[in-house]
């Protein structure tokens, strides 16, 4: 389980826009500054391109083989039948625990969470199904955890008292939180975050055709979209030349205001190049040390 505040490497976008190499650098470089946890998922990346269905699960394997790694923490989200962004998914009893098999074999030691992934289901058996399946996984001594939930509720009253867990992924930025979608049922989990930077939003507005908004095919140019992010233009030019916390990107006021957020417990970082990659290492150091209340303050009264 993560006990403090953490940096956590995503890989949504390995083998979509960014490419084997710099996946292998961002991770090595990741690990070698002492980070140690990783996101993953069966349908990463989500390219809806069939060969890449567990394209990114399979580099990090190989990343561990190759470099006799068994000191990573990889949280792995399972459920979905292909990556093409669907409801076809399968969190039935039986496939929970053959794909919890299949990740022990595959990530040893280094296996510390399997997460369900996309239950668009109604149905409290089929669901309390899939928690006896989880109970199985967790008293084998990993973690569990919930991602994408339609009904958080049946994954809270089903429990039945069972003293188990659960970690909770949700995405949390300025312009969308699913927070509270759980947090009235489980206010005393741990959530971490994805999505900070709402996929890529770039304050000069200038975006290349690998931007994940571009690929993702995302609205960026929305009217409220736009008024905020000129509001976020003035607070960055505000800070920007500040020598003890200067600010100069969104992802920075992404990672400010997520840090910020309560119940909050880990970040979720997934960058395209190590550029970026130590970009936000580097602010991340900074924000352990340095308070940043006011201008997560500013924030909020950008985007009410």
């Amino acid at each position: 389980m993560i006990n403090h505040k953490d940096l956590i490497l995503g890989t949504s976008l390995w083998g979509w826009t960014v490419k084997k190499k710099e996946c292998f650098e961002i991770l090595e470089t990741f690990y070698n500054n002492g980070y140690r946890w990783i996101d993953t998922a069966t349908n990463y990346p989500i390219n809806s391109d069939k060969k890449y269905f567990r394209y990114a699960e399979n580099l990090i394997a190989q990343w561990i083989k190759n470099n006799d790694i068994n000191d990573l923490k990889i949280i792995s989200k399972i459920g979905s039948m292909n990556n093409f962004g669907g409801d076809n998914v399968n969190l039935s009893y039986s496939f929970i625990l053959m794909n919890y098999e299949y990740y022990l074999d595959k990530f040893q030691s280094c296996l510390k969470n399997i997460m369900v992934h996309w239950d668009n289901r109604d149905s409290k058996l089929s669901i309390e199904s899939t928690i006896n399946a989880l109970k199985v996984i967790n008293q084998n001594g990993v973690d569990i955890g919930l991602s994408g939930i339609k009904n958080p509720e049946h994954y809270f009253v089903l429990k039945n008292g069972l003293d188990i867990e659960y970690l909770i992924e949700v995405k949390h930025n300025i312009f969308s939180s699913s927070f509270e979608h759980y947090r009235m049922f489980f206010n005393n989990c741990k959530f971490i975050v994805y999505g900070i930077n709402a996929s890529g939003i770039k304050i000069n507005g200038k975006y290349n055709k690998l931007n994940s908004l571009i690929v993702r095919k995302r609205d960026y140019q929305s009217k409220k979209r736009i008024i905020i992010i000129n509001k976020i233009k003035k607070l960055i030019e505000e800070y920007n030349d500040d020598t003890s916390f200067p600010i100069k990107s969104f992802n920075h006021i992404g990672m400010i205001y997520a840090f910020n957020s309560l119940r909050v417990d880990s970040i979720i970082i997934g960058p395209s190049s190590i550029t970026q990659l130590m970009d936000s290492l580097l602010f991340f150091n900074k924000l352990k040390t340095y308070d940043t209340k006011n201008i997560y303050d500013k924030i909020r009264d950008s985007i009410i």
